[in-house]
């Protein structure tokens, strides 16, 4: 997971400094306008030794990690098979292309590797998002034809893996949490999917937690369980997935409308149901399968932790909630979703200022959860992309700089 939030910050800030009008480079020709904030190879000061460590990455991410279930997932080769450990890393270090098992003498990547865990939304999404970028900045920059084209079908099954997240829980606009492949051996042999309901009706589990597993009700995934109670976390990896891949592929005609169509209506689902207002009286919460909300699916700027306090101005939330509500908004391409965000969220709730004022939660000296400064932070930078209005996102920068990154008079700088 280490090494897939890594891929992915490198070809972040990569993508992150490019102008968001499409280049429409011509393969194989290397040249290029633009200017990265790490530099390209046709650019002063690129790093060769590093593009090649960047490259490892990425082919042992496809060719072991994602090869499974198009999306990055911690796989297992015991120590004692040194053999298969070996052949591993030769790959690695002496080769430089994607074919393993051209490497290896007919040995594939599932012969080596003898265990798959789940993956779940926030690395499974990242590792999605960097696909999206990698695939941009080789199409931007011209780069060797046959490698783009490698990096646009990478994104292709990425982007199926992420339909699967909100497909296979069977209605719209729930999200699966992870999910894994049955039939690899590994964790799936341990798992044993919870009916939705026991036999008077009741929803199953009877106390809501963080998530069990269940069989696929789409229809579409017999070979797959997936796990449930998706939290904010997880959702904010799909939403990070949604939007970038939506940023490179919508102008793009080497991706069928068909995909873009997808990925467009599995976005405005998310946005239809974080626009609800729920049994609690308060909307931005994440549905279940089971009718109920997920044990970690609160969003709302009056909540903690499942907890309602009128008035509670929770910044952490608010800012949570404008980066995934942004992030699917932007996905979706519709407009009928923006006047939520804008006259709801931003003008009427003012959740920018709530963030920039009150970013209540995050910073809590010695007892801070690093996984929620992850989550304001990527959340902050998928609302200052994708919000439109100037005013909000001063304020959503004045919350990254004031409220997370330098907290004046804080003993405990971040």
């Amino acid at each position: 997971m280490k090494k897939v939030l890594l891929k992915t910050a490198v070809t972040m800030l990569c993508f992150t400094f490019m102008s968001n009008a499409l280049a429409l480079s011509t393969c194989g020709a290397g040249n290029y306008d633009a200017r990265y904030l790490i530099p390209g190879p046709g650019e002063k000061g690129y790093d060769s030794a590093l593009a090649k460590k960047a490259r490892r990455y990425d082919r042992q991410y496809h060719v072991f990690n994602a090869s499974a279930m198009g999306a990055g997932v911690d796989v297992s080769v015991p120590l004692s098979h040194t053999a298969d450990r070996l052949l591993i890393e030769r790959f690695l270090r002496e080769n430089d292309g994607w074919d393993f098992t051209r490497f290896s003498g007919g040995k594939k990547a599932s012969d080596v590797i003898s265990g798959w865990s789940k993956t779940a939304g926030l690395y499974a999404g990242v590792g999605i998002a960097a696909d999206a970028f990698r695939y941009a900045v080789l199409r931007d920059q011209g780069a060797d034809c046959k490698e783009t084209e490698i990096a646009r079908k990478h994104l292709l099954a990425a982007l199926d893996t992420l339909h699967l997240a909100f497909s296979i829980p069977g209605k719209p606009g729930v999200v699966a949490r992870g999910f894994l492949k049955k039939t690899l051996p590994g964790d799936a042999k341990s798992l044993k999917p919870m009916p939705l309901k026991d036999e008077s009706g009741r929803p199953l589990p009877l106390k809501k937690n963080n998530g069990v597993w269940r069989k696929d009700f789409s229809g579409k995934y017999p070979d797959y369980y997936w796990e449930d109670s998706i939290s904010r976390d997880m959702m904010l990896g799909w939403a990070v997935a949604s939007a970038a891949s939506a940023e490179v592929i919508m102008k793009d005609p080497a991706f069928p409308e068909s995909v873009k169509k997808r990925l467009r209506a599995d976005a405005a689902t998310v946005c239809a149901e974080m626009r609800k207002v729920r049994p609690s009286g308060y909307d931005l919460e994440f549905p279940d399968a089971d009718g109920r909300t997920t044990f970690f699916g609160h969003l709302n700027e009056n909540n903690l932790d499942g907890v309602y306090t009128p008035n509670l101005n929770n910044g952490f939330y608010a800012v949570m909630a404008l980066g995934i509500y942004a992030a699917f908004d932007y996905a979706s391409g519709d407009a009928s979703n923006d006047d939520y965000l804008y006259k709801t969220l931003i003008a009427s709730r003012k959740l920018p200022m709530i963030a920039a004022k009150k970013m209540k939660f995050v910073d809590l000296g010695t007892k801070s959860n690093f996984s929620n400064y992850n989550m304001a932070f990527t959340s902050a930078w998928l609302a200052i992309r994708y919000v439109k209005d100037a005013k909000a996102r001063e304020q959503l920068i004045t919350a990254l700089k004031k409220q997370l990154y330098h907290r004046p008079g804080a003993a405990r700088q971040p």
